[in-house]
């Protein structure tokens, strides 16, 4: 998430409540006597329930810090355990400390099937640095649970606010009996609201006079399973807010991706100083940037990449150019202004672009929520293309997949006088296209001497976002596993396949995302050969590796999304043994594909020629499109499953 857009906040320091300030944390509370809660949905096929899940988020303004604008967020959550599974999941409970100045109250109990309550200690809360990359966070276990249990907690933590667009997913895949939300605020801000995927819509609440109240009422929500190839966390149900207006300083439109973009400029465009801009010439002289505006963009994003990290945890001293080339370090926004100082020496046109994961939400063009503004990236109308900065395993033409087929607010330099200043604007980042992200497979295969086994020459070509997990880190895995990674890409069965010979080729610096990867080797292939009396049984389908089979036992509820458009082009050659004959050629023939206006958008297609002693078999199989409607999953599994029909494929050597 962008960490700079906080420039609205700055607008409400010193802004004055004006009156005794109620809050709505210090009102609400759990039940004094609990008991066992009676759903419809205590059954055996309902192993977890969230019986009840309130989130509060009250912004005030703190006389103990100079009237600046914080946050109270509470959460109330209580869960229905009614397998170990269950269980296991909610046995520990985790809050959040980041932007947390302190923990105000936190409980927990257990609640057992025969009335039995146990508290839990508040002396048992224990503190994790940094979990999982995700920040600080405060966390006690939960004992004494058993089948048919409630789990209960509550806790309020005091915030630095976040108010420029807050995102909470309230579907889960387990059923929901009430999911609420509530919204306060000084009288003087005010908030917007989006529900998606069909959640109940946030209203403002007109019965308080003295605050801003918005509220979500109870919810009853279905869970929501998880499918393979589908966008799922964005299609749960979700509700997004963000500040819309300060009336006391006629400040509206607050959170606008016009806004974001000028205060984005500014961060990212600080006034170079005589030092930086001569460090940024003396790095050109070095690097030699001369020929085309692609040749400079490539050496520039090269040399950075390899040569400066990123911590997001260095402070300001580390936006000066010539310190981040001397120790060759940084944080973001140093990383940015080192690119766009290299760029505009050399009269590089270019737009800074940011987006959103599309696995978590598609960019909204109209709810305009500072939560759709998570990853930076380059755009270079002259040449088409887009650049990733902070991806290191990625170069030029190519960002991260989630990034993709996705809009973005786009933000252009303009001049007005003498003021510079960022424009935004929303455009679409596509997709790359399916024939740049290609791995290939060429086998040239014969029967061993002996006859126990298949030879095997492989060699395996990647290119664009098909390579992009390797191909740039290759080099960096030490030598002794690197044929690892290659017997894992090649061999055709992992545990009884023998690797005789491993190269790889295209794995410098200047190959990244330019040159395809290629992986070649011998493979001895036991697991392709049986005898069958005077005859021997060819698994030739397993030579292209195992494939996945997707199955539906449960109705598609969601539409089919891939990562990424890509292809696959597999050329088999098999020498046929003197003295034989294949007896089912025919079985290779496979066309199964989907189609819109006559034009097939996914395929797997199988065909083979005979030239004397030589099967010659050719398998094309690819995806043009991302995303698929909910009505053509059934093409799609068809699709995909006739990889895995392949590798069923077996050719009986007959013996003439």
């Amino acid at each position: 998430m962008i960490k700079h857009l906080g420039f609205c906040l700055f607008m409400l320091l010193g802004m004055s409540s004006g009156f005794a300030q109620a809050f709505a944390h210090t009102e609400y509370d759990w039940a004094e006597k609990p008991a066992i809660t009676k759903t419809d949905r205590d059954s055996s096929e309902a192993l977890e329930v969230v019986l009840k899940e309130k989130m509060i988020v009250e912004f005030y303004y703190d006389p103990g810090f100079n009237n600046a604008l914080l946050e109270y967020f509470t959460w109330h959550k209580k869960i229905k355990v009614n397998s170990s599974n269950a269980i296991q999941r909610n046995n520990k409970v985790y809050i959040s400390m980041n932007r947390a100045i302190e923990l105000i109250d936190a409980k927990a109990r257990v609640i057992k099937p025969n009335g039995e309550v146990t508290e839990f200690n508040k002396e048992n809360i224990k503190e994790v640095s940094d979990l999982e990359a995700q920040g600080a966070y405060k966390f006690f276990a939960i004992e004494g649970a058993e089948l048919g249990s409630e789990i209960e907690f509550l806790y309020t933590t005091k915030r630095i606010p976040s108010y420029s667009g807050r995102r909470i997913s309230f579907q889960k895949d387990v059923p929901v009996e009430a999911a609420g939300f509530e919204l306060y605020a000084p009288k003087n801000l005010r908030f917007g609201f989006k529900s998606y995927n069909g959640l109940t819509e946030v209203l403002p609440d007109t019965t308080d006079k003295k605050r801003m109240v918005y509220k979500m009422a109870d919810t009853r929500i279905e869970a929501l399973d998880e499918e393979k190839y589908a966008p799922y966390q964005r299609s749960l149900m979700r509700l997004e807010f963000k500040l819309d207006e300060n009336v006391s300083t006629s400040s509206n439109a607050v959170t606008s991706y016009a806004k974001a973009a000028q205060s984005i400029y500014q961060n990212l465009h600080p006034k170079l100083s005589k030092s930086d801009l001569k460090r940024v010439k003396k790095l050109s002289k070095e690097l030699k940037l001369n020929g085309s505006e692609e040749e400079k963009v490539r050496k520039i994003e090269s040399y950075i990449k390899r040569n400066i990290a990123v911590y997001e945890s260095l402070g300001e001293d580390y936006l000066e150019i010539p310190r981040i080339l001397d120790d060759k370090i940084t944080n973001q926004n140093g990383l940015m202004t080192l690119f766009m100082a290299m760029f505009k020496e050399h009269n590089i046109k270019y737009k800074v672009v940011l987006t959103c994961d599309r696995n978590e939400a598609l960019f909204d063009k109209d709810f305009e929520s500072y939560a759709n503004l998570q990853e930076y990236f380059f755009y270079f109308p002259d040449m088409d293309k887009f650049l990733a900065p902070g991806e290191e395993l990625f170069r030029l033409g190519f960002v991260p997949a989630e990034y993709s087929n996705n809009y973005g607010l786009f933000i252009e330099e303009v001049s007005i006088g003498d003021l510079q200043t960022g424009l935004g604007s929303v455009e679409y980042i596509p997709a790359s296209e399916y024939l740049e992200n290609q791995d290939n497979l060429t086998l040239k295969m014969k029967m061993s001497d002996d006859k126990t086994s298949i030879e095997m020459d492989v060699t395996r070509e990647m290119t664009g976002l098909s390579a992009s997990f390797l191909q740039g880190a290759f080099k960096l895995i030490p030598e002794e596993s690197q044929r690892e990674v290659g017997e894992s890409l090649l061999k055709a069965s992992e545990g009884e396949d023998e690797m005789l010979s491993f190269s790889a080729e295209n794995i410098d610096e200047e190959d990244i995302m330019v040159n395809p990867m290629i992986l070649s080797g011998k493979v001895k292939a036991n697991s392709l050969l049986e005898k069958a009396g005077p005859n021997y049984i060819f698994k030739i389908g397993l030579s292209i590796g195992s494939q996945v089979e997707m199955y539906q036992e449960k109705k598609r509820v969601l539409p089919i999304e891939n990562s990424y458009n890509h292809m696959y082009d597999r050329r088999l050659e098999f020498e046929i043994p003197e003295g034989y004959t294949i007896k089912n050629p025919k079985d290779l023939n496979m066309d199964i594909f989907y189609e819109v206006d006559g034009e097939r958008r996914m395929t797997f297609t199988s065909t083979y020629t005979l030239e004397g002693n030589l099967l010659k078999v050719k398998v094309i199989e690819y995806y043009r499109d991302i995303s698929y409607p909910l009505e053509t999953h059934a093409n799609f599994i068809k699709v995909i499953n006739a990889a895995a029909d392949f590798n069923k494929i077996v050719l009986v050597l007959e013996k003439e």
